[in-house]
């Protein structure tokens, strides 16, 4: 975990991130607590992480969320 926490840190100097064990087979991230940017869950993979990183980066700088970000219930 610790290279992805990095690469969202390189994306977003002023990011939190925290890590939350869930499920043994499960990996999400949320963003600001009300999105899901990516679920391994539904997915079946990982994420490209950079890729992931910098698509959180647009979306702090325009505070718009991609379509494929479901809304956190």
């Amino acid at each position: 975990m610790l290279q992805q926490m990095k690469d969202i840190k390189e994306a977003i100097p002023d990011a939190e991130v925290e890590e939350e064990v869930g499920r043994r087979s499960s990996f999400e991230v949320t963003v600001d607590g009300k999105y899901i940017a990516f679920s391994k869950v539904a997915t079946g993979a990982f994420p490209d992480y950079k890729a992931l990183a910098k698509t959180i980066a647009e979306y702090a700088k325009s505070g718009k969320a991609p379509a494929d970000w479901k809304a956190k219930q």
